[in-house]
This record gives structure tokens, C-alpha cells and sequence, in this order.
């Protein structure tokens, strides 16, 4: 029983930080790839965490070809796991649009990267 009794404390103390204290909280999984558009390559991955409440996010990465470390370009909340992913289309050497019909809400968008701007056609956002 004072086991417990100090082991309590230490997990409520994990759990404030974002430290699960048993197993892991968050999983990802690659939900889409676009390989070699216009010299780069996007992937789509979805994380859901469930630490306290659960929550489920989906995020845009980019990289050039032959980089390892991919730029996170977008990140968006889904209103379900269903919901559409987002289309990547890169337009000549200075844009890249990022279209999806229906986010929750967003949680980061960058505007430029590596000097091509970047266009987001979303549908309808739930909760601005």
C-alpha cells in the first residue's frame, strides 16, 4: 500500500508533463504519400494521442529529394477518421496547394517554403 501511495504522485506528475506513465499515448501512422512531385516528396500522417482526452491530428510534411528531414507544412484537427486527406499539387516552380474539403480546425499552416508559396483551399473549417 505506500507503494502505491508513492507511485501516485509520480504518475499524476508524468501525466502533467505529457509523459504517459504506462505504455505508449500517441501513435502515428503514414496515411498518404506523393512521391516526386516536381522534385519533392509529401507525406500525410495522422497522430492520435490518448493521454487524458483524446486527440487526433493529421500533418502535411514536405522534403526535397534526397533530404532526409521533412518540413511539417500543415497541421489539421479531422472532425472523423473517414474524412478526405488532403491533395498536394505543386504548380510550376513557385506554388504548392494543399486542398481539403473539411477540417475540424487548423492548428498550423505555413505560408512559404524553400521560396514557393503555399495555397490552402479548405472547404469548410468546423471551428475556426
Amino acid at each position: 500500500m505506500a507503494t502505491v501511495a508513492l507511485l501516485l504522485p509520480f504518475a499524476y506528475l508524468l501525466a502533467l508533463l505529457g509523459v504517459p506513465p504506462f505504455g505508449q499515448a500517441c501513435f502515428q501512422e503514414t496515411r498518404k504519400i506523393y512521391r516526386n512531385l516536381h522534385g519533392y516528396h509529401f507525406e500525410i500522417v495522422d497522430t492520435d494521442c490518448d493521454v487524458i482526452a483524446k486527440i487526433e491530428s493529421v500533418d502535411v510534411y514536405a522534403r526535397s529529394i534526397g533530404v532526409r528531414r521533412a518540413t511539417r507544412l500543415f497541421q489539421y484537427y479531422p472532425s472523423n477518421y473517414d474524412d478526405a486527406l488532403p491533395d498536394i499539387e505543386v504548380r510550376g516552380q513557385s506554388e504548392i496547394i494543399i486542398t481539403i474539403p473539411t477540417v475540424s480546425s487548423i492548428g498550423f499552416q505555413r505560408m512559404v517554403w524553400l521560396d514557393r508559396k503555399i495555397i490552402y483551399t479548405i472547404g469548410k473549417t468546423l471551428y475556426p
